[in-house]
């Protein structure tokens, strides 16, 4: 046909025209399919649709997890000064019922939540909700005795309560900007509510009083911001094809253990970090107001929400930058080096605040926000990009429930350590410009030596896990790309159209398992055999 085109007979000419069209036919038909599916991922006006979804979503869920915070902070927000629980300081004791609450809870948590199916989520949630406002709101009605069962039962209840959120937000194109005002709550509405808090009790009312009040606000609040994030949509194919499917898992054992088994080594360390970076920022937030009185900053109810609200505002643009990065693996690790950034600066500050270079309150503020930059990023939006470029099509929450499972396991462990193995040493350092007042000086006291000590150890051991741990994801990753590819040869070179063939889908791996590929000596062969490469 090409000689004929050059010159040859008529009907070789005709034979070449009639291919040109054939082809030309083909290619618009591949046009025209690639137009229809780019229609149907992205059809008109839906990038607008989707930013509204995102800001609404994110709303409601800044919304439900502050309001989670009123219930479960609120407690914290009194000194309970001389109150004791059988022998022990009942804060100290409230922390470690809080604590191992939360711990017990992680068991159904983990089991329940990875499976449990959309249509489900809103009951789940408003029954977390309830349950744990109601036994917030008897602890301050009841007698001293039963305020550690009552925290202990709420915080049994609200273990799942940020997985059953996560499950709203995760796949999403918008994730981590979602996540990013969601972690508004996580950082300064702790602040704020304690500021709350105090401003009441300044105001008259009883520490009682006041954990009643903003349980009952909490729990009002919360089941309108969750109806709100029910009638949210799912995520759209859109959201799929930049995130992958995050759907329930069927088995917690088989689906749940596979994916630890291949991305175990990553996970581990990163959850040793995480789970000692957590225990610091667990007793910073339940002893801020004993740290802030011994740095020189008491009788000032507005410093908690300044605080936290500087640091708030830096995790959430840090977060938020993560939704420009579009490359999976790229998000993969930069996520993982602005976690150790953090832990470096907590480092850095504690140990200048114990050679006594930087007064008490800049070095509270900057380990809080060190803790939180490494803390934030991995508990929030890590495992959601992990899955994404491993392309595994999982609900990300059992990694999130197991994580924090560690987290509480090693802050009920420090604050038993400190309340019956810590002899603290009370010594001197220098006054920071602008604090004032006893203990506004170096490690004064029993706690914010306490808190040094730690910060220190701690920062140093996460450094290096995190950085173990970037090697290990990026191995595993790749090996989970390399596996997907190699199903993806074997299928096309095998052909599972012309055998019956085993389809193993777990984890969004495509692996086939054709009769005849095993009788195929070679590949190649196999290729060659084919009566069209097409």
């Amino acid at each position: 046909a090409t000689g004929g085109a050059a010159g040859g007979p008529p009907h070789c000419k005709v034979v070449a025209l009639a291919s040109e069209a054939r082809d030309a036919d083909h290619a618009d038909d591949a046009d025209d399919e690639c137009a229809r599916d780019e229609e149907l991922l992205h059809p008109a006006g839906s990038e607008a649709l989707d930013r509204r979804t995102a800001l609404a979503l994110g709303v409601a869920a800044f919304g439900f997890y502050s309001s989670i915070y009123f219930i479960k902070v609120c407690v914290f927000a009194a000194r309970w000064h001389g109150a004791t629980w059988h022998g022990v300081d009942l804060k100290t004791a409230l922390a470690i019922g809080q604590s191992t609450g939360y711990l017990v809870g992680k068991v159904p948590a983990a089991l329940l939540t990875p499976k449990l199916r959309r249509s489900q989520l809103l009951g789940a949630v408003l029954g977390v909700l309830w349950c744990a406002g109601s036994l917030i709101f008897a602890l301050g009605a009841l007698p001293t005795p039963l305020s550690v069962p009552c925290l202990f039962l709420a915080s049994a209840a609200l273990a799942s309560a940020w997985s059953l959120l996560m499950r709203f937000i995760e796949g999403r194109a918008r994730t981590d900007a979602i996540v990013a005002l969601v972690s508004l709550s996580w950082i300064g509405v702790s602040g704020v509510v304690k500021s709350v808090g105090a401003e009441l009790v300044l105001r008259g009312l009883t520490e009682r009083a006041m954990v009643c009040t903003c349980a009952s606000f909490g729990v009002v609040s919360g089941t309108i911001c969750a109806v709100a994030m029910a009638t949210r949509p799912p995520p759209s194919a859109a959201d799929e094809a930049a995130r992958g499917a995050r759907r329930e898992m069927r088995s917690i054992r088989r689906e749940g253990l596979l994916l630890l088994t291949r991305h175990g080594l990553g996970i581990a360390l990163t959850t040793a970090a995480y789970s000692l970076c957590g225990t610091v920022r667990v007793f910073r937030d339940f002893f801020l107001p004993e740290l802030f009185a011994e740095v020189g900053v008491h009788g000032h109810p507005a410093a908690f929400a300044l605080s936290e609200g500087a640091i708030a505002l830096l995790v959430i643009a840090t977060i938020g930058s993560f939704a420009r990065i579009e490359s999976n693996w790229l998000a993969l690790n930069v996520i993982l080096a602005t976690a150790m950034m953090g832990v470096l600066l907590a480092f850095c500050a504690s140990i200048l605040w114990r050679a006594r270079a930087i007064g008490g309150l800049p070095w509270v503020t900057l380990v809080g926000a060190g803790i939180f930059l490494m803390y934030m990023p991995i508990g929030c939006v890590l495992y959601d990009r992990l899955l994404a470029a491993a392309r595994e099509q999982l609900t990300t929450t059992l990694l999130s429930v197991l994580s924090d499972a560690a987290t509480t396991a090693c802050a009920a462990a420090l604050l038993i350590y400190k309340e019956f193995g810590w002899a603290a040493t009370r010594g001197t350092g220098a006054t920071g410009e602008g604090v004032t007042g006893e203990g506004a000086t170096g490690e004064g006291g029993e706690v914010s030596a306490f808190f040094a000590a730690a910060s220190t150890a701690v920062c140093a051991i996460s450094a290096l896990l995190l950085l173990g741990a970037t090697v290990a994801f990026n191995r595993s990753v790749s090996a989970a790309l390399g596996r997907r590819l190699s199903a993806r040869v074997r299928s096309s070179v095998v052909g599972t159209t012309d055998a019956p063939s085993l389809i193993l889908s777990v984890g969004g791996e495509q692996c086939a398992a054709d009769g005849a590929h095993a009788a195929a000596p070679d590949a190649e062969r196999t290729a060659a055999a084919a009566p069209s490469a097409e």
